[in-house]
């Protein structure tokens, strides 16, 4: 016990963690010197758990965008994380880019110590190889690190959530790592396995790859072990499921929010095995890709999508073949080979079995990528020898630098997003956003026209030419545009509210009366909108429903306590 712990401290684990770290740090550093905020970052903070509003708890009980509108996501690792970063630094946005520049160090420094507490363990690769096995993952640890197609996560701040993820399934990882040490621990076992994935699943739904590297590693301590850590991850799983359900009413996120939820399996598996296949690629060559894609990316008509889903179907079965072969044989091969399995296991979510909120984003290889590394390291080793592998790290350091600016501003992101969503409304409008709040009025203006022109039925730039002509006091167009994004979008909570405020400030109350209660059915988690319809209620007398209203919103949001009505 004492050797081994000993030979875990020894300097080549040290200087392997040193230079893993020093190519991380070099990627993403310059991105951390910010003044901005990225994509929705900036309305995630606007939580009132981050806010410091409401109690930490909170962040458990309800849905992580409740306040603007339910999403479907319970991650309260990734709301408290901000939450503690906003109270000890301030909403300076550098200060929470530079956490998730540590959160991500803190990910290479789990995985490190399990790889090399894999490759000298007792149970696995005790051969003569293990030292190619070590130095293999330390290469494949540093390309993961400096990785580009990791700015979705590292230089992202919303989108910490899988490097949250992946730290509690390493934390459970370390704990399976020591019930399999000398004599099985059976109980260990299944506390590593539940609590860790229990982690895991706090950041994000990914999570659930954890659940495949625990019962590979369990296999290793024998049949008691496996049963232990498979009892674990049941009773993780089934109380996940139970209390999405109690906290979001579904355990999984409304077939309504996906892109493909109107497409039957085949389609959806064509359209992912595209995606995968896509996904695979920017990981060997890390350019020419937008932020996010679009189902259409995949499949611009019947014929033209077929070949890289079959590309990518056969390319899946193919990995999977040779992992399965691989397992199944004896020898130091089966260490990295299980890294692969488990790799392909957390590309699953792709294939869009169940539909997801997205087709396909850079930021779902974070987990992949992170179990892929180790075989990586030692499959690039095996081309390269000598330290010339190391070579490969250089363009991607550059590039990571230079992607990370994507994710500079808000306006930075939707720039990277337009051109592959050029005939898309939704990226005009959110192009417009980015002006407004940069004080650009006449090119928000251009932005929300375009949106408009592309589809006159889509609310949204409607109700962002509506807050310009508001700004103006031009009330008369103010109102035109409102009324146009209610009819075209209904069941928009932004333009119910808007539309309320423009009432407000007219005083027709029972207007506004009936626009901000349509909101806060629409959107009951946002406490301006309980705010606007106390103000109402209180404009026509009706003080005890405008008291009700008011305690709703103090109950959403603390800080209105200090407002009135």
């Amino acid at each position: 016990m004492g050797a081994h712990a000993g030979q875990e401290q020894s300097p080549s684990f040290w200087a392997g963690l040193l230079l893993i770290w020093l190519c991380a740090v070099i990627a993403w550093a310059p991105g951390t010197r910010r003044d901005s905020f990225s994509f929705d970052d900036r309305e995630m903070l606007e939580s009132p758990i981050i806010q410091g509003t409401r109690s930490w708890t909170a962040a458990f009980l309800g849905d992580a965008w409740e306040h603007r509108g339910n999403a479907g996501h319970w991650r309260p690792a990734a709301t408290l994380s901000l939450r503690r970063d906003r109270a000890a630094y301030g909403d300076g946005p550098s200060a929470f880019a530079r956490s998730n520049l540590a959160l991500h160090l803190f990910v290479l420094l789990l995985a490190t110590v399990c790889w090399r507490g894999l490759c000298f363990g007792r149970h696995l690769a005790m051969g003569r190889l293990k030292i190619g096995l070590w130095r293999g993952g330390v290469l494949g640890l540093a390309i993961f690190g400096a990785h580009p197609v990791l700015a979705d996560s590292v230089a992202w701040i919303s989108g910490r959530t899988s490097m949250l993820s992946a730290a509690g399934g390493l934390l459970g990882l370390l704990g399976m790592r020591v019930a399999t040490r000398g004599r099985p621990r059976a109980g260990l076992a299944f506390a590593a396995s539940a609590a860790g994935l229990s982690l895991a699943l706090m950041g994000k739904e990914d999570g659930l790859a954890f659940a495949p590297a625990y019962l590979l590693l369990a296999v290793f301590g024998g049949r008691r072990l496996l049963a232990a850590s498979a009892a674990g991850i049941l009773f993780t799983c089934v109380s996940w499921v139970l209390l999405r359900q109690e906290v979001l009413g579904t355990p999984f996120q409304p077939l309504a929010h996906s892109p493909l939820a109107g497409h039957d399996l085949g389609q959806r598996l064509r359209i992912g095995c595209s995606a995968a296949f896509e996904l695979l690629r920017i990981c060997a060559w890390p350019t020419g890709y937008p932020p996010a894609w679009r189902a259409t990316a995949f499949l611009p008509n019947s014929t033209d999508g077929l070949a890289p889903s079959i590309a990518g179907a056969a390319l899946l079965a193919g990995l999977g073949a040779v992992v399965i072969w691989g397992l199944g044989t004896r020898g130091q091969t089966r260490l990295p080979l299980g890294s692969a399995a488990i790799a392909l296991c957390a590309l699953i979510p792709v294939l869009q079995i169940v539909p997801l909120g997205e087709v396909a984003a850079p930021r779902f290889l974070y987990l992949p990528l992170l179990f892929a590394a180790p075989l990586l390291g030692y499959g690039l080793r095996q081309i390269i020898r000598g330290r010339g592998a190391w070579l490969v790290l250089l363009p991607l350091v550059i590039a990571s630098q230079q992607r990370s600016q994507i994710y500079a501003s808000r306006l930075a992101y939707w720039e990277a997003r337009l051109p592959s969503e050029a005939d898309q409304p939704q990226a005009w409008n959110a192009l417009g956003n980015a002006y407004l709040e940069l004080g650009e009025r006449d090119q928000a203006r251009s932005a929300f026209e375009q949106a408009t022109a592309i589809d006159p039925d889509y609310s949204r730039p409607w109700t962002g030419l509506a807050i310009l002509a508001l700004e103006t006091g031009a009330l008369l167009e103010a109102e035109e545009h409102l009324m146009r994004a209610l009819a075209t979008g209904p069941s928009n909570p932004i333009a119910w509210s808007n539309a309320g405020a423009l009432w407000l400030r007219t005083e027709a109350w029972e207007a506004a009366d009936q626009a901000y209660t349509k909101a806060t059915v629409l959107a009951p988690g946002r406490a301006a909108a309980w705010r606007g319809l106390a103000r109402a209620k209180r404009a026509q007398g009706l003080d005890s429903e405008a008291a009700a209203a008011l305690a709703e919103a103090e109950r959403l949001d603390p800080s209105t306590q200090r407002a009135q009505p």
